[in-house]
């Protein structure tokens, strides 16, 4: 898995437990208190994601190593990356989350068209710190809508069928509604099941929170209302319950048909179980989470404390020492015991067999370093012969030019030439010299960068190749190789504007440089039959970094990979200029393990 994937998953796993423990929380308190306390519950989910993020980002790990460059101009492509599933659903992932967030803003653009269609021009005579707007559909419920300026939309046939008292309390619902920011709660909310559509713990606690939220307006409209009013409220209710409908997408005051509960919480009291459990509650939410989080970091903790070191004196006497988990192990001259402050025990079984167990970790990872070093070495050594064989091919083109020059000189001399056009030639003859100085200075900056970098990992190795948690791994990157030039044709009459024309144009063949890139898919039967091999390519590339003009001009074994080396390169993106490049060649390597 990549890093977009990894991160999809470990957040899917970490909100859907937050979610579980809250639901399972929401449903205790509920049976124990007044249920519009379970509200509380959902203001831990911000509080118990930083605290998981706060424990999660503790580095306990080494800095890494500097890293190797490699000087090949190929991507190399392995059947273990390229028959990967995971890439498949993560754009299945992207494809369906992007279809529902176009959804979304589609239904609320079409829900404020729909609601200036039906506005009514008629005053609703109530006080609100907030616009109140008459709204005329008979089966539409009182709701909020806006999100940077917030209306409180009321239908006018409730008008007539509720007292004042009432149409003040449902007003004031409302309002809270806004003061409590719920629709930016429910947008949020409504994202996440965007994103997280495959998960159905996201949808029930969506709906879950949307019900608890109309009973805590209930309860902030009634806390400190006469018992007259809480039955206003409640004929309110029933009145309003069977002659509306709610939209998904507002704040309404009949958002769920919890009508009883709704009714019933208004008169339940709250009792002192009710009020530890809500506490219990929210205390068990922050603890699973931060548990879990300090899990994610148990492995990282034990490698930064654990230390092995191997210490080889002149007069041929060994030690080995490893310290982990506040234990040290030691091997002294093929004797083997605990070091425990000053004094020393020998080692149980169990101990010798994770001793040696480490050591046998410690040597793979020794083993697999210096096989990546020795791996660069050969890849610069080659890289060297590359380089010589164009600088070889440089030497030629530079007494071509020089060639050319004398030919334009004797031209001109003898009349055949104007002065203006040797002018224009000589020109171009010029930047084609300062082309190749340029690209022999490039590439023998980029040899002596390598070299300087794999004796400084090879000294990193050999000083560190003792600690466990040392950066055994040299991480390689990519660097043009080698310029390839083409020889231009010598011309047959020094007359011919032509002639410096096409050695200035005749540009040196380059290895591309990627910038942005995309594992092709290793073909099937390619694997099946154990067959390894490579494509190269020669293209051009535009302003923006894509490649054009895509030609194969090298695959082995013939037409076996080009088809996925082929559909993949399309897709990536190269280092260019403002004008862009011509002729540049990349290799890419399918290789079996």
């Amino acid at each position: 898995m990549n890093g977009l994937e990894e991160l999809l998953w470990q957040s899917t796993i970490e909100l859907s437990l937050l979610l579980g423990v809250i639901l399972f929380a929401r449903y205790i308190i509920r049976k124990t208190t007044k249920n519009y306390n379970a509200y509380l519950l959902w203001l831990v989910i911000p509080l118990g994601l930083l605290i998981a993020k706060l424990v999660t980002q503790i580095d306990f790990s080494t800095p890494p190593s500097q890293t190797l460059n490699y000087l090949v101009g190929s991507y190399v492509v392995r059947p273990t990356q390229a028959l990967s599933d995971w890439s498949n659903l993560l754009y299945l992932w992207l494809i369906v989350s992007e279809l529902l967030l176009l959804r979304l803003i589609w239904q609320h653009i079409d829900l404020r068209r729909n609601l200036s269609l039906i506005t009514a021009k008629k005053n609703v005579c109530v006080k609100s710190k907030y616009p109140v707007v008459a709204i005329d559909k008979k089966d539409f419920s009182p709701a909020v809508y806006g999100f940077i300026k917030p209306k409180i939309y009321f239908p006018i046939h409730l008008l007539e069928k509720l007292s004042q008292q009432q149409i003040e309390l449902i007003i004031k619902h409302e309002e809270h509604h806004i003061k409590q920011k719920h629709l930016w709660l429910n947008l949020l909310w409504d994202i996440l099941v965007c994103l997280m559509w495959f998960n159905p713990l996201v949808y029930i606690s969506r709906q879950s929170f949307r019900h608890d939220q109309e009973l805590f307006c209930d309860y902030l409209v009634l806390n400190k209302s006469s018992q007259r009013e809480h039955q206003s409220y409640g004929h309110a209710l029933l009145t309003t319950v069977s002659a509306t409908h709610s939209v998904s997408l507002l704040c309404s005051w009949k958002m769920f048909n919890q009508l009883e509960e709704r009714i019933m919480n208004i008169k339940k009291p709250t009792s002192a179980a009710g009020k530890l459990s809500l506490l219990l509650g929210g205390l068990a939410i922050i603890s699973c989470t931060s548990l879990y989080a300090i899990s994610w970091t148990q492995v990282a903790k034990k490698s930064a404390s654990e230390t092995l070191s191997f210490t080889q004196e002149d007069n041929g006497d060994s030690k080995i020492r490893w310290d982990v988990d506040n234990k040290t192990y030691v091997e002294e001259n093929g004797k083997r015991y605990m070091l425990e402050g000053i004094s020393t025990r020998q080692m149980t079984e169990q101990e010798r067999r994770e001793f040696e167990q480490a050591i046998e970790n410690a040597e793979k990872r020794k083993f697999l370093s210096e096989k990546e070093l020795r791996k660069a070495e050969r890849q610069i050594e080659r890289a060297q012969r590359d380089i010589e064989l164009s600088q070889r091919d440089m030497e030629r083109h530079q007494q071509e030019i020089e060639r050319t020059r004398h030919k334009l000189e004797r031209a001109y001399a003898s009349g055949r030439l104007s002065e203006a056009e040797l002018a224009t030639m000589q020109e171009s003859l010029s930047k084609a010299k300062e082309s190749l100085q340029i690209d022999r200075e490039t590439i023998r900056r980029d040899l002596e960068k390598a070299r300087h970098d794999l004796e400084r990992a090879r000294l990193e190795l050999d000083k560190s190749n003792s600690s466990v948690n040392a950066p055994y791994r040299a991480l390689l990157h990519e660097v043009p190789a080698a310029p390839r030039a083409h020889s231009p044709t010598e011309p047959a009459k020094p007359v011919a504007p032509v002639i410096a024309e096409k050695l200035y144009k005749a540009k040196l063949v380059t290895e591309a440089v990627p910038t942005k890139t995309f594992p092709p898919k290793y073909p099937i039967e390619a694997v099946k039959n154990n067959t390894s091999g490579h494509v190269t390519f020669k293209f051009d590339v535009d302003e923006q970094g894509k490649p054009l003009n895509i030609k194969v001009i090298d695959s082995i074994p013939k037409d076996v990979f080009d088809s996925a080396a082929l559909a993949v390169i399309k897709k990536w993106e190269f280092m260019t200029t403002e004008e862009g490049l011509k002729d540049m060649v990349y290799q890419l390597d399918f290789v079996l393990e």
